[in-house]
């Protein structure tokens, strides 16, 4: 089994192009909790393509073409919400619309982040996004599952203090690595 790992957003010209919020930036944390579940995905005998291999920006099209030319069998995209409201916490799984196979996979492991401490906010379809027709989902989820996790709101303090925790990061990237490995078994 082949999954391909999406670190959102990265660093273009040295700046974020992703949420910060309590301390934090979204482009250093999704590429924490990409690599953090790479290794764990590695050492259950999955191939990992990692679709942002350095802190830097890469173009969106690349990050969809690449997960195809390796012939992956699911892309997920790691990202954290951000909100006005500092209120705003929990976890989301989005999707395009009307894509029930990738949906399947966003509830399983929506229920994996729910365990893990954060609020439940549901599966969404792409159109229910601020940034409706994900591009990353759309060149991808015809090949393969395809979902994009916020896991937590960066502007939320109790969402961020778990994303600050090293020990929580740690065992949530090891729960979503055993709930992946036994999707991958279903793909």
């Amino acid at each position: 089994m082949r999954i391909a790992l999406d670190a959102g957003h990265g660093l273009k010209d040295g700046r974020p192009t992703g949420a910060s919020g309590c301390g934090l930036i979204e482009d250093h944390m999704a590429f924490v909790i990409a690599n953090k579940l790479r290794w764990y995905l590695l050492r259950a005998g999955i191939e990992v393509t990692l679709t942002r291999p350095t802190l830097s920006f890469v173009p969106l099209a690349a990050r969809g073409a690449l997960a195809k030319s390796r012939g992956c069998d699911m892309f997920i995209s790691v990202h954290i919400n951000a909100s006005a409201d500092p209120e705003a916490n929990g976890a989301e799984v989005i999707v395009v619309e009307s894509d029930t196979r990738s949906a399947a996979v966003a509830d399983k492991l929506l229920d994996v982040l729910v365990r893990c401490g954060l609020h439940r906010h549901g599966v969404k379809w792409d159109s229910q996004s601020q940034h409706s027709r994900l591009k990353v989902l759309r060149d991808t989820y015809r090949s393969m599952p395809a979902v994009l996790l916020e896991i937590g709101f960066i502007t939320n303090p109790t969402d961020a203090a778990k994303l600050r925790d090293g020990k929580w990061v740690e065992e949530t990237t090891a729960i979503l690595a055993q709930s992946i490995t036994l999707l991958t078994n279903k793909v």
